[in-house]
Order: structure tokens, then C-alpha cells, then sequence
């Protein structure tokens, strides 16, 4: 039987509790940590925990490994994660899919009450990507080429964010294409550079070195503004008069029995290397926003997604997409 939204919001929404716990956190981290990030390497989930592994690393000196664990919409990676020791040394990357899959695969081996929020990292908009060989250089030129040739586009998805992001661009904007899944962003931004798709759903940070390459055409951001990084893209309402936002979010979980005074430490060392002037310009070049909070921050996040992603599963009667 499904918990409800309240229940399952009270169930990751764990209180942190600093007065007890004490001793499991005075000499954390005493040996290497794990973070598995369920996506392949290259995509944005895969750079947020190399970025801020590296600099955990050199703070707590013990070694910070990232372990690429993709497969089946990031469940093979969570699913370690959840069924991990709570001690603190595995956590894992999620994004908006891990409120998505609640929805769309409804005998999963874990769910999200066996994972506890940590720290938000930062977020990214998303770009309406196109291959060269398109005939089109804005966004209604896009919509009507493919309203032109009902069924003939393919668009690449890499996790459900995008999947629910692609079903929602063809819904709004009035267009027939088909889905085509890949194991992360990074295989299925190349794929639209290489012409196996027509377009893409996907991140600014994957996208805008492609885009900056001349090997993919950036159409739109999905965003309420336009990217300081890309200020001649227009956001998508620009360009068409119609509403359309969609973005993703990176952060760190653990196994839901992890120690709240561990908890606290790790995400007060995650605020502390976000505040960091180096990080801050390395997540702002590559097309992000950084997002420090506390666990609780990143509970209402889950919460909120699982409202919106929820009713939107709900609306258009989709199901899981492998």
C-alpha cells in the first residue's frame, strides 16, 4: 500500500537532533568514504560529486571515492545506497528522479523512507538542445518542423526528470515524438550531436560545452529567466508565449538510519565547501547555482517534488520508461 504525502514527508523530514550521538561523529570520517553517484561518468550528478568529494577529501583527509553505479533509472545506485550500512561512509548523488520513481515503478527494492536527506548541492536548468542537422534555429521553428512530421523526431532522455520533461514539452507545445532512454546525460547529449536523435531535454551543464562547440544548438532554457552563461537563449515562455519550466537539483543522501550528529557534520562541511569563492566559480562556469541548506532544506525539496512530479505522473498517465 502507497504512504501518503504527509506520512512519507514525515518519514524523510527526519528532525536533527544534536543532542545525542555525540561519540559516533567525534572521530568521522576515520576511513575512506563511498559516494555512488547513479548515473555513468561525464553528467552532472557524476561532476557534483567529484567536485565536492575532492574538497571532503582534502578537509577530512581521508580519501572521498566516486563509484559510477548506473542502471535502471538510477534504482541499481540508489538501491545500494539505501541498503548500505548507516555508519555515513556510503552515501549517494539523487536528483528530482529519485521523487519521480516513486511514481513510475511501484515495486522498487527500496523507497525514499530508506534514505535520509544530507545536504543539498546545486541546481541546474535545462536547455531545449538540437542537433545541426535540424532546420531550425528557434524554438517555434523547432515546434512547427515537428508538427510538420508527426512521429519522425526522437528526443534522448537520460533519467525520469527528463523523461517527465520531454512528455511535458511534447504535451504543451503540440508535438508527437518518440523517447528514446539513455544510462545518463552525457550519453544521451552525444547522442543528439551525433545525430542517433533530433533533441534533447537536458542540462545547462551538460549541454553548454557542446552548445560552445558549435556540435549542438541551445533553443531555449526552461527556466524563468534567461542564463547569465547563455544570454541569448531565450526561456522557453520567451519564445513561445507558453509556460514551461523544468530543472534539476544534486544532492547527497544516506541510509535512513545514519546518525543524526553525522548527518549534521556532513552537511555543515558540504555549506562550509559551497561558501568556498573556487567552488562557487567552478558550479557557476559550468551552468550552475549553488544550493547550500540544511537536511531539513533538502527534505522540503523532496517533499515539494513529490507533490508536483506526483500530479504531473498522475495528469498525463505516464509509466515507468524501461
Amino acid at each position: 500500500m502507497h504512504m501518503t504525502l504527509t506520512k512519507l514527508a514525515g518519514v524523510i523530514a527526519l528532525p536533527l537532533m544534536m543532542i545525542s550521538g555525540a561519540a559516533a561523529a567525534a572521530g568521522y570520517p576515520e576511513k575512506p568514504i563511498r559516494i555512488i553517484v547513479p548515473y555513468p561518468p561525464g553528467g552532472g550528478a557524476d561532476v557534483m560529486a567529484r567536485l565536492v568529494g575532492q574538497k571532503l577529501g582534502e578537509a577530512w583527509g581521508q580519501p572521498v571515492v566516486v563509484d559510477n553505479k548506473p542502471g535502471a533509472d538510477t534504482q541499481i545506485g540508489s538501491e545500494l545506497v539505501a541498503k548500505a550500512p548507516p555508519d555515513g561512509y556510503t552515501l549517494g548523488i539523487v536528483t528530482p528522479t529519485l521523487a519521480i520513481n516513486k511514481y513510475l515503478y511501484t515495486k522498487a527494492n527500496y523507497d525514499i523512507k530508506d534514505l535520509r536527506p544530507v545536504a543539498l548541492i546545486a541546481s541546474s536548468p535545462i536547455f531545449v538542445l538540437v542537433n545541426n542537422e535540424v532546420p531550425a534555429t528557434t524554438l517555434p521553428d523547432f515546434i512547427a518542423l515537428a508538427q510538420r512530421n508527426p512521429g519522425k523526431f526522437n528526443y534522448a532522455g537520460s533519467s525520469s526528470i527528463s523523461f517527465i520533461a520531454g512528455e511535458s514539452f511534447k504535451k504543451v507545445m503540440g508535438i508527437d515524438a518518440k523517447h528514446i532512454p539513455y544510462k545518463g546525460s552525457a550519453p544521451a547529449v552525444a547522442a543528439v550531436a551525433g545525430g542517433e536523435v533530433q533533441y534533447a531535454l537536458d542540462t545547462v551543464l551538460v549541454g553548454k560545452p557542446l552548445v560552445e562547440a558549435g556540435k549542438l544548438r541551445a533553443l531555449a532554457i526552461t527556466a524563468r529567466q534567461r542564463h547569465p552563461l547563455a544570454p541569448d537563449v531565450p526561456t522557453a515562455l520567451e519564445a513561445t508565449g507558453k509556460e514551461f519550466e523544468f530543472g534539476t537539483w544534486y544532492g547527497f543522501v544516506a541510509p535512513a538510519a545514519v546518525p543524526d550528529d553525522i548527518v549534521a557534520k556532513f552537511n555543515q562541511e558540504v555549506v562550509r565547501i559551497l561558501a568556498m569563492p573556487d567552488i562557487k566559480k567552478r558550479l557557476e562556469s559550468l551552468g550552475g547555482f549553488p544550493m547550500p541548506g540544511t537536511p531539513q532544506d533538502f527534505a522540503d525539496r523532496i517533499r515539494d517534488d513529490l507533490a508536483r512530479y506526483g500530479a504531473i505522473i498522475k495528469s498525463t498517465n505516464l509509466t515507468a520508461i524501461n
